[in-house]
């Protein structure tokens, strides 16, 4: 029987450099740490808490949609949604596994990032893997608590300000910009990013499914002044 050993190091850098070709990212970390969010989806249940990705920006047309359409040919087991209610999501996520991309978020909350409290419990608590929402099922006579298991990875792109501040301190935000002229990226195509990414996501899939328990089980050494949430976040 041979044995194929996997490079990880070069499947992150296949990761980073697909998503690259169809995003002008504001900064140099932003296409790594995505490499990295996308492999953490198909592990995540060798974690205890799975860090949300937001994508905000001022202005619409910063790429944030682009983002989340690549990301959902990377990703495990990929539902992208703009309006799906959260009973919907709620059963959903307990089917599981899942990975939420949801779209204009910002038009589900409102200017201060209230609003809509069944979707914000849903992203907050399913930071946690041992979280859960309860729900009462049933008419009043015959009134029964059931509790969804809501732990999932959750990328949400919208504009800036409008996010609660619940879900951003659970998060790891990427402040989107519109592209400068001087910067080209490919034209996103469905079909031929569907070919072209297949490979690669299946070689990430298959690699972090051999390492995923030991990665999960790891302690990295946080850079000084990162504690707490931050560091539970980043770790």
């Amino acid at each position: 029987m041979t044995t194929i050993t996997l490079n990880g190091a070069q499947i992150l850098d296949d990761v980073q450099a697909f998503l690259s070709r169809f995003n002008a990212f504001p900064d140099e970390h932003c296409a790594p740490m995505l490499a990295l969010w996308y492999a953490h989806t198909w592990a995540a249940e060798h974690f205890y808490i799975t860090p949300r990705l937001v994508l905000s920006s001022a202005e619409p047309g910063s790429g944030k949609t682009r983002v989340l359409e690549v990301s959902r040919h990377l990703v495990r087991t990929p539902e992208m949604t703009f309006s799906a209610t959260p009973a919907a999501l709620f059963r959903m996520v307990g089917a599981g596994p899942l990975t939420i991309l949801f779209d204009e978020v910002d038009a589900i909350f409102d200017s201060k990032g209230g609003g809509n409290e069944d979707l914000r419990a849903l992203v907050n608590a399913g930071y946690k893997r041992s979280a859960t929402v309860a729900r009462c099922k049933g008419d009043a006579g015959n009134m029964v608590i059931e509790r969804f298991p809501v732990y999932a990875p959750a990328a949400l792109a919208g504009i800036a300000g409008r996010m609660p501040d619940t879900i951003t301190t659970r998060a790891i935000t990427i402040h989107m910009r519109r592209r400068r002229p001087d910067e080209r990226v490919e034209a996103f195509r469905e079909r031929v990013v569907e070919e072209q990414s297949a490979p690669i996501r299946e070689a990430l899939a298959t690699w972090m499914e051999t390492v995923g328990e030991r990665v999960g089980a790891a302690y990295p050494t946080m850079p000084e002044g990162v504690t707490d949430r931050a560091a539970e976040i980043w770790e």
